[in-house]
């Protein structure tokens, strides 16, 4: 399971579930996504895991669904989402003028981006790391130096394309928090930025033979105790709008990711006991 140090990544476990809730979807003919509002509630662990849904608004044309992500290491849920899915429609689409206070953005071409490298503190000490599984391609965040937090850069899936919903699933988190692109020693101390909250919008899906994704993440609030809000996209290859998302994270003192890794490793040992036994 990809780490950072010593807890889960909060797309992988976002991958894991939406495949679920595809996959239960496209059998009832309503497998493409509306929206989707996750909420982290315990870090998970590394180990096997139950995902439950429950059918809240069942409809003709979309349906809404509650989706939890167990583990056995737990009593309560690691996670709990809101789905609302739909079956195919054939509205118009149009490309419609951003209005004036609304700033678009865009990428450099990946060879002129920077193959992000992990810190060497946030390494996890065992298991996988969360670059194993991707590539991301950084772009130079250039309005840093006005304090504007914000990471950007070109996503990639090595050996598959990505040209389906599933493939977005593990960049609906970020990849780099935008606060820690800010110029050194605006941070008081190391930071670790977990997601407490993801409010998805599924737009349109990517085109066959898509190879990467762009994505962006830009802090849209001040930092109050750590709390503050993210806006991003997921855009294709060709820069069309796939998915949009606003984040509530908070920036904690890096220890206490070691300190919640400790926790599910205890529970998972206990877990890991307690079934020996039976």
């Amino acid at each position: 399971m990809p780490l950072i140090f010593a807890v889960a990544h909060g797309g992988y476990i976002l991958a894991i579930l939406l495949n679920a809730t595809l996959t239960h979807f496209e059998s009832e003919g309503q497998g493409t996504p509306l929206a989707l509002d996750i909420s982290y509630l315990s870090p998970s662990s590394a180990g096997p895991c139950r995902i439950d849904i429950k059918l809240l608004k069942p409809g003709r044309t979309s349906s809404v669904a509650q989706v939890t992500l167990w583990q056995p290491n737990s009593k309560s849920p690691r996670v709990h989402a809101i789905a609302t899915m739909t079956s195919a429609t054939s509205g118009p689409t149009l490309q419609l003028q951003r209005a004036g206070s609304s700033q678009d953005w865009s990428l450099p071409p990946p060879h002129l981006c920077s193959k992000f490298v992990i810190p060497a503190f946030a390494l996890p000490p065992k298991g996988g790391c969360m670059l194993d599984n991707v590539d991301y391609l950084a772009a130079d965040n250039g309005e840093s130096y006005r304090g504007v937090a914000e990471s950007r850069g070109w996503c990639r899936l090595p050996g598959r394309m990505c040209d389906d919903w599933r493939a977005t699933g593990i960049f609906l988190d970020w990849i780099v928090p935008p606060i820690q692109n800010l110029p050194k020693g605006t941070l008081p101390y190391a930071c670790w930025v977990p997601t407490l909250e993801i409010h998805a919008v599924f737009h349109q899906p990517p085109r066959e033979g898509n190879m990467s994704f762009q994505a962006r993440h830009v802090a849209i609030s001040d930092i109050n105790d750590g709390r503050h809000v993210v806006d991003g996209e997921v855009r294709d290859e060709e820069g069309r709008l796939l998915i949009s998302m606003r984040q509530l994270a908070i920036a904690v003192p890096w220890a206490k990711n070691a300190s919640q890794g400790k926790k599910a490793s205890k529970s998972t040992a206990k877990s890991a006991d307690v079934q020996s036994n039976l």
